[in-house]
């Protein structure tokens, strides 16, 4: 199911009369799936599922979640939202999705697997990375110019540094090129285009440039990922984990 809401948008419309746009609104508290019709815009179907619980605390100030609990969710949705609408996937022409923006991500690409937990935004395990970083580099807006932000626990790039020295799974699997990063967009995208079985041929490891701005890793002015960042924040070899389509 989850590879089809997507993956046959791209290839397939349905012969029924009605076509229909998906919603996907994917947050820290819940999933929810809602079905537009593709011609007048109007509501058809939603669903949604309680996803609070799923956070988990390790230690003060942690944050974070399974990633296939929130892939779970979002497929548990849309076939609600399916169900209800009297509908299949073959009669999804588009999918957008929404979420939480600066969570942080990393899979195997061969297995699909996470290798660590989603470090959620408001995650504040990252403050002596940040601190660390501000006196490296000269103050907290060393890279506002560049990015746009500050150096602060919230963005991604932080988390990623954070992860890169702290779990062995993921600072190998990046520096052997196995691992990617994502936000959750791109988790999500990712993982309904096709998954580690369609590596090479439907999956897509994409993002956009208002999900990639939360990153502290593109410039905002070329709307790329930008190298001179990576290398500021210790993520200089990380590159290849990020997709070349990323920031359009």
């Amino acid at each position: 199911m989850s590879s089809a809401l997507f993956g046959r948008t791209r290839r397939c419309f349905s012969t029924r009369s009605r076509k229909l746009l998906a919603s996907i609104d994917q947050g820290t508290s819940s999933s929810r799936v809602i079905l537009y019709d593709a011609a007048t815009l109007k509501p058809v179907a939603s669903h949604q599922l309680e996803l609070q619980s799923a956070t988990t605390t390790p230690h003060a100030g942690w944050s974070q979640m399974d990633p296939k609990k929130i892939l779970s969710t979002v497929d548990a949705s849309a076939r609600g939202a399916l169900e209800k609408a009297g509908a299949t996937a073959k009669d999804v022409v588009g999918v957008g999705i929404t979420n939480q923006r600066e969570s942080t991500v990393v899979w195997d690409k061969r297995t699909g697997e996470p290798l660590y937990d989603c470090v959620l935004w408001h995650d504040a395990r990252t403050s002596e990375t940040a601190h660390a970083l501000e006196k490296a580099l000269g103050g907290k807006e060393a890279l506002r110019n560049v990015c746009g932000l500050p150096i602060s626990t919230y963005f991604s790039g932080v988390k990623l540094r954070w992860l890169m020295d702290n779990v062995p799974a993921v600072r190998d699997g990046l520096k052997q090129g196995t691992a990617l990063f994502g936000t959750v967009d791109t988790w999500l995208a990712w993982n309904l285009t096709g998954g580690a079985k369609g590596v090479g041929s439907s999956t897509r490891h994409v993002t956009d440039v208002t999900n990639a701005s939360r990153t502290m890793m593109m410039d905002l002015g070329a709307g790329a990922w930008h190298q001179p960042s990576l290398e500021a924040l210790g993520l200089g070899h990380v590159a290849g984990a990020l997709s070349a389509s990323d920031c359009p």
